[in-house]
């Protein structure tokens, strides 16, 4: 074999093999960044600092209560549906969070209209789970219901699974029953809903 062709085919395999390394080397750098992330710890204290800095939530005492692989609980009090949604939506953004659940405590009777819980990330974010706690919609649902009146609603019975909302039990009338779906829908974190309600007096009314 001519030495020409030799080092032609010598100096192929030396460059194949360098690309490949290179390739190795990238790949390996690129796994290592995915698999190492944030830390839990720092995840907290960053969520905490963006929270304490939000002077529109100064009303409210709003806490991360603990985070576990990427998992945020926030806790504490709000002074309005809002605040509870703008926390939540402010955490779900932050790097490192792959899952937020809000035990906040809604201090302020619940807003007028539909608050929702349309919290897909935007494009700009990664998609992150939001989970605002079935015990803490209960609650909500309940007290707007007795705000609305207090004796007509006494004995509704509010159960919630993965936010949907069952309300179960007697009323007076259907007289009034939108305002009641209404006010059930205003509470941060509803789903759905699904009226399982009896009136002892009238005729049965639909969704």
């Amino acid at each position: 074999m001519p030495n020409e062709l030799r080092s032609k085919i010598t100096n192929a395999v030396v460059l194949a093999a360098t690309v490949s390394l290179m390739i190795a080397v990238a790949h390996a750098g690129t796994g290592n960044t995915e698999r190492v992330g944030r830390s839990d710890t720092a995840i907290k204290s960053d969520i905490r600092r963006v929270l304490s800095a939000d002077r529109s939530l100064g009303d409210s005492s709003i806490v991360v209560e603990s985070v576990r692989h990427g998992a945020v609980v926030l806790g504490g009090s709000a002074a309005s549906s809002d605040d509870v949604v703008r926390a939540v939506r402010a955490t779900s953004r932050r790097p490192g969070v792959r899952r937020v659940s809000s035990k906040i405590v809604n201090d302020a009777p619940p807003a007028t209209g539909f608050v929702g819980v349309a919290m897909t990330s935007t494009p700009s974010t990664p998609r992150v789970a939001i989970d605002f706690g079935d015990d803490a919609i209960r609650r909500g649902v309940t007290r707007a219901l007795l705000d609305l009146d207090a004796r007509g609603n006494a004995d509704i019975r509010v159960l919630v699974k993965d936010g949907v909302v069952y309300l179960q039990g007697t009323i007076p009338s259907w007289q009034g029953n939108s305002s009641r779906l209404h006010a059930t829908r205003s509470v941060t974190g509803v789903r759905s809903i699904f009226n399982e309600l009896r009136a002892t007096t009238g005729s049965a009314s639909a969704l």
